[in-house]
């Protein structure tokens, strides 16, 4: 289990990061001033960024349950 959080926050790390710096570069809306990942909107990302968040929470509701 350790692993997979342990992946799972790299990749929470890696897609703040390209939210952030796409919000930065694109200014306060830029699904209205650019397309990304052939049309999807930046919203994909955040889609990204909220699953593997769920999946974190889940593990550590997992986790708890083994420990207590």
């Amino acid at each position: 289990m350790l692993e997979l959080k342990d992946y799972l926050l790299k990749r929470i790390s890696y897609v703040n990061k390209r939210i952030n710096t796409i919000e930065k570069l694109h200014g306060d809306r830029p699904n209205e001033t650019h397309n990304y990942f052939g049309g999807w909107e930046l919203g994909y990302l955040k889609g990204k960024l909220s699953a593997y968040e769920n999946i974190l929470d889940e593990i550590e509701e997992v986790n708890k349950g083994e420990i207590n």
